[in-house]
């Protein structure tokens, strides 16, 4: 794999200079039904307010955040994209030592390089699925942060309330500060979440941070819009002050309010996800694929054709090569859910491939 590319997926502009042609981008996890309507038009509507400073504490959206997570707006702060709040968490934070699942997303490491913390990897092991399990307890003790991805990215495994509840519980044991990103959590039928801990007053609560963002859930990547919860006052506003303000930007902040108002769109996007994703698990199921989590809008799985992305991107298709994460290797593989259409296309050619490989 070329180590120069783009840690991330959703660099379908390296890909147009190399191939001369827009991919059908399969390596970023957008939800494919696109952004609502509600926000298509208020991004329109927000052309005339662009000579104006964005609001300055985001309130007029956290009104609705708070709603629409049902909790108190005083547990809110909002960011340029989830990443924003991850590098403002840490900085404020400052851990002197953190502990990170691998495989997960690299930039809870970026972050904690950026402040020179130690980090500690607890390995997920491809004999448990790559799904996180009660080993992770006893490795909390020394560190001052832990970070989780539910569901994990890029293997879409989930953890049960059972767990979540005794990683926290180990959490407020050791003065541990839980990061919990449920960027993913809103596509899974499954949907567990400690959030509630926020508005019962739990002490507990207080270790406990959520990062989720509307990158992901409403199609809306280019406009950078993330949020993050907690009860935790004192943590909130050394955040507020470890970063520039006016953050988030007047589109961001009115397609945000507006994506919230279309009550029934997760409800739409969890019923196709169930359809689609299920016909992707299928489909490389049949070509020889191990598929492992994958309950969010992506797929996960390994392939004994360690050429894949390359005869895919020969094809016109950008899959996520899955070789760069901290404990995986070549052979890895995730792709996003897209419409039927660009998910029959894709296998399709895999299936092409397969073929020709013999």
């Amino acid at each position: 794999m070329d180590q120069n590319r783009f840690a991330h997926g959703g660099d379908i502009y390296s890909f147009e200079r190399r191939f001369h042609q827009t991919p059908v981008d399969f390596s970023a996890n957008i939800n494919p039904l696109g952004m609502p309507e509600e926000a298509v038009e208020a991004y329109r509507q927000a052309e005339q307010n662009l000579i104006r400073y964005p609001e300055p504490v985001c309130g007029t959206l956290i009104k609705e955040l708070a709603a629409f997570e049902c909790l108190g707006g005083s547990f809110f702060l909002c960011g340029n994209g989830a990443s924003d709040l991850i590098y403002r968490l840490m900085f404020a934070a400052k851990p002197k030592k953190a502990l990170l699942m691998a495989p997960t997303f690299s930039e809870y490491e970026r972050a904690l390089r950026a402040i020179e913390a130690e980090i500690d990897f607890h390995m997920l092991r491809e004999e448990d699925g790559f799904a996180l399990t009660e080993k992770i307890l006893p490795d909390i003790a020394g560190h001052d942060v832990l970070v989780i991805c539910n569901p994990n990215n890029p293997t879409g495994t989930l953890l049960g309330e059972k767990l979540l509840k005794q990683i926290l519980d180990e959490c407020f044991k050791q003065g541990c500060l839980l990061c919990i990103d449920e960027c993913f959590l809103d596509f899974a039928a499954e949907r567990i979440s400690l959030k509630r801990l926020f508005k019962e007053g739990a002490p507990i609560a207080s270790q406990l941070i959520i990062l989720k963002a509307f990158t992901k859930t409403f199609a809306m990547p280019g406009l950078r819009l993330g949020y993050c919860m907690t009860s935790n006052r004192e943590l909130l506003h050394r955040m507020v002050f470890c970063g520039p303000c006016w953050n988030v930007s007047v589109p961001a902040l009115a397609c945000g309010a507006a994506a919230l108002q279309d009550k029934g769109f997760l409800r739409r996007t969890r019923s196709f996800l169930k359809t689609e994703r299920q016909r992707l698990i299928d489909g490389v199921t049949e070509l020889g694929a191990t598929v492992y989590g994958s309950k969010a809008n992506y797929v996960f799985f390994r392939y004994p054709d360690e050429e894949l992305y390359q005869k895919l991107c020969a094809r016109g298709f950008l899959i996520r090569d899955c070789s760069n994460f901290r404990g995986l290797g070549t052979g890895y593989y995730r792709i996003a859910v897209r419409t039927e259409a660009d998910n029959l296309a894709l296998l399709a050619a895999m299936k092409q491939i397969a073929e020709e490989n013999g």
